[in-house]
């Protein structure tokens, strides 16, 4: 069942009808999804052979029916209400019907009252604009401009940006009547795949992974994964799941645009763009790096383990807390990783697996390695364990 709210909150003085408040407004209702559809839209126009040709050559509109309608001025209060001479002469208007690919447009012309010039203001209330899609936003601009259109800005193609839809790009121009026209076309898919394997390996480069890390982690091929990167290949839900899991974001981050995301979010992306290549850090900074707890982005793996990165994700050297809860697992198999790595057990006890070798540290103990040994961490005890650890990525491991 979808209901249906409807609010006025101005209504002309004097005119309090059934149903509204001492302000003007209209009571909200509910409907029982007795709504089903929109049959038409309706445009007011000064001359409406000039309209009906501008909508019919130039945006593909296709004519229906043209003709004289008369109606008594109680059919059509809400024009009367505003022309108390028609009140014994009615209302006569030509109408024109259109439609495109389905969508019907009314043209209208009012003869009786004469219709008068549109105030072209988009910010009074009830002004309205037509968005029609194209294939091609540039291709089309171009081919208006050629027949002698006026585009509101002639520069480049402004992107809207739906939370939780996909992005689209737009550009506005005005009918004959000064009403706006909206191009709008949605962003292709290969403009997409583009933007989600940029994310992908901008995370990746400012978490300081190779390509055969994250694909490991991710149980995917190396071959793939570049192709994802490159935008030639789109990951399947299950893989950038893995992904975004291994990178440490949740996995609607690479799908969202840049004013989507939240600051944490940007100021990783900002500082591997600010990378020399993408690749390697252009050295450290002079000035200091401020990590508060607000901006520390946090990770639950399985819903038993909790990562939280304390250090920013420019830095070369990272520090991240994890908590595990009771019976927890986590496991590293170390593929292409280098440097060092140390952990400390702040709280609780972890049970640490080595290659072939296990040791359970108490609170307080500590343990360095090779990255590149296959490791995994269990809280073998009944209460939480909390473990903080150091990782040296770019650093050799030296045997003391």
């Amino acid at each position: 069942m979808v209901g249906i709210r409807i609010v006025w909150y101005s209504w002309p003085p004097g005119d309090r009808g059934a149903g509204r408040d001492q302000k003007g407004a209209c009571k909200v209702v509910s409907g029982a999804g007795d709504v089903i559809g929109i049959h038409h839209f309706s445009l007011t126009v000064t001359d409406l052979e000039r309209s009906v040709q501008f909508y019919t050559s130039l945006l593909g509109f296709t004519l229906r029916s043209l003709d004289v309608y008369h109606y008594a001025a109680s059919e059509v209060a809400h024009i009367a209400r505003y022309h108390k001479e028609v009140a014994a002469t009615g209302i006569k208007s030509r109408i024109a019907v259109m439609e495109l690919n389905g969508v019907r447009l009314e043209l209208r012309q009012i003869l009786v009252p004469r219709s008068a010039p549109y105030h072209g203001d988009q910010s009074v209330a009830g002004s309205a604009h037509v968005a029609l899609r194209v294939k091609s936003i540039d291709a089309t601009r171009e081919r208006l401009k050629k027949a002698g259109v006026d585009f509101f800005v002639d520069g480049p193609t402004t992107v809207f940006n739906e939370k939780g839809r996909g992005p689209w790009q737009w550009c506005i121009f005005a009918d004959p009547d000064g009403i706006t026209v909206e191009l709008v076309q949605e962003m292709p898919v290969t403009s997409l795949m583009e933007a989600l394997g940029t994310r992908i390996r901008e995370m990746r480069v400012a978490r300081g992974l190779t390509l055969k890390e994250v694909a490991t982690s991710s149980e995917m091929s190396k071959a793939h994964l570049s192709q994802v990167e490159r935008g030639d290949a789109i990951p399947s839900i299950p893989a950038l799941i893995k992904v975004s899991a291994t990178l440490g974001v949740a996995p609607d981050f690479f799908l969202k645009m840049d004013g989507e995301i939240d600051e944490w979010g940007a100021s990783v992306l900002s500082a591997a763009r600010g990378t020399a290549g993408g690749t390697e850090s252009a050295g450290p900074s002079k000035t200091a790096r401020l990590v508060t707890a607000d901006e520390r982005q946090t990770i639950a793996v399985t819903g038993t383990v909790e990562t939280h990165w304390l250090t920013g994700s420019a830095e070369a050297t990272q520090l991240v807390q994890r908590r595990f809860d009771a019976g927890a697992s986590l496991a590293d198999l170390a593929v292409g990783q280098e440097g060092t790595e140390i952990l400390a057990v702040m709280e609780g006890s972890l049970q640490v697996e080595l290659a072939s070798s296990s040791e359970i540290l108490g609170t307080g103990s500590s343990i360095s390695y090779d990255r590149s040994t296959s490791r995994r961490f269990t809280n073998v005890n009944t209460t939480p364990a909390v473990g903080v650890w150091v990782i040296a990525p770019n650093q050799a491991y030296v045997e003391s």
